[in-house]
């Protein structure tokens, strides 16, 4: 069952970044996913009832366009403030993962032309009012993600990595803080780490090589649950050493794994462990507000576009 948020467990970035140079790194796809809702013909509408959730629509060049997307991607400017630098980075076709493991996320719902033409637009937009977008053919955003906190380190007081992927709270620190795109879920931070994350600090990734992740169909050590990972951590002695960055050696050195068990980990963590990618992830700071705003207002989201007056 999903942890709910509580107060303590949100980082309150508005009040608690006000005074420090910050920067937001956005998985694209984590919040344009979580807040996409299908346009449903009259039918669909009908059987659904008046309950069901309806997506945001625009007229836009004489034809009606869901929005509802792109509106939870730009709302984040509203949510956390423009008081930041931001950075976004997107998924691309041809998943180079899926080359290893076809297996590796078929579980995902399928999204058609109706989510990815609001991606599409969203990454024209951004780039033309000028900032950092990132996408390299073949890998993922979360790939991205890493590179730009990579590149990004050493020039900001805090950095926040807006996602729903668990595998990127390894990169938590003091620095660092995992931004959940739901309100209703908590943060991770240096803090809580252990808590919310069910496992040591930075063993998130030993964690889903061995026991695997449902949500990314990896499969992990076959019949290896979390109680026999906190044994495992407890028999080779990993409490309180740097597991995050040593995963390969930590899983091929250790002593109470066999060799199968030990292959089926590795296999894991192939589909794991961040690829690098050869882009610039640093942060741009000039921003052309006239650009964007006049973006927002051709796709009504005119809430919005008083925030870059």
């Amino acid at each position: 069952m999903a942890v709910k948020a509580k107060a303590a467990d949100k980082v309150k970035v508005k009040k608690e970044w006000k005074d420090k140079k910050s920067l937001l790194i956005v998985d694209v796809s984590a919040v344009m996913r979580s807040n996409f809702i299908k346009l449903q013909s009259e039918g669909e509408a009908l059987f659904k009832g008046k309950f069901a959730r309806q997506p945001l629509s625009y007229e836009v060049n004489g034809e009606e366009m869901n929005t509802s997307a792109m509106y939870g991607l730009f709302r984040l400017f509203s949510t956390f403030g423009l008081d930041h630098d931001y950075v976004f980075c997107f998924d691309t076709p041809n998943n180079l993962l899926k080359k290893i493991d076809e297996n590796y996320k078929a579980n995902r719902v399928k999204m058609g032309s109706e989510y990815f033409d609001q991606v599409n637009t969203c990454y024209k937009i951004l780039e033309e009012s000028g900032y950092r977008v990132l996408a390299e053919s073949g890998f993922e955003a979360d790939h991205m993600v890493h590179q730009a906190v990579d590149d990004n380190y050493k020039f900001y007081d805090v950095i926040g990595v807006i996602t729903n992927d668990h595998d990127l709270s390894c990169l938590v620190d003091e620095k660092v803080s995992w931004l959940n795109v739901l309100k209703t879920r908590p943060d991770i931070t240096i803090d809580n780490y252990p808590e919310i994350n069910k496992c040591p600090y930075n063993s998130i990734l030993l964690k889903k090589a061995t026991v695997g992740d449902k949500s990314d169909n990896i499969a992990g050590i076959r019949n290896f649950g979390e109680k026999k990972f906190f044994k495992f951590i407890d028999e080779e002695g990993l409490y309180g050493t740097d597991i995050y960055g040593n995963e390969e050696d930590i899983i091929k050195n250790a002593v109470t794994l066999t060799d199968d068990q030990k292959e089926q980990a590795l296999a894991a963590l192939d589909l794991i462990y961040p690829y690098e990618v050869s882009v610039d992830a640093r942060a741009k700071t000039e921003i052309n507000k006239m650009v964007i705003k006049e973006f927002l207002k051709k796709y009504g989201m005119n809430s919005l576009v008083k925030l870059f007056e």
